[in-house]
């Protein structure tokens, strides 16, 4: 089931990230489609494991968007504090 949440939280991660959707009838796309049958047929430990990892995909994308944001700021500002 692990990987099955890996191949999930990869997806998402890569859509904040602006990539494309996988084309219709490509592997990428059947293994998504794989994944998420086999997440919904899981039990609830599956999805809180799911849940969870969605989660910290979407942490990790907003602090590196705030850490961006702070550089840039710092960069404009001319090194101040901003």
């Amino acid at each position: 089931m692990t990987t099955h949440i890996d191949t999930f939280t990869a997806f998402v991660a890569d859509q904040m990230d602006g990539a494309q959707v996988p084309p219709h009838n490509s592997k990428e796309l059947n293994r998504l489609s794989e994944a998420v049958t086999a997440i919904q047929k899981g039990g609830d430990h599956d999805l809180q494991i799911m849940a969870l990892r969605v989660m910290n995909a979407v942490i990790d994308r907003v602090r590196s968007g705030i850490g961006a944001e702070q550089t840039l700021r710092t960069f404009l500002t001319g090194g101040e504090n901003a």
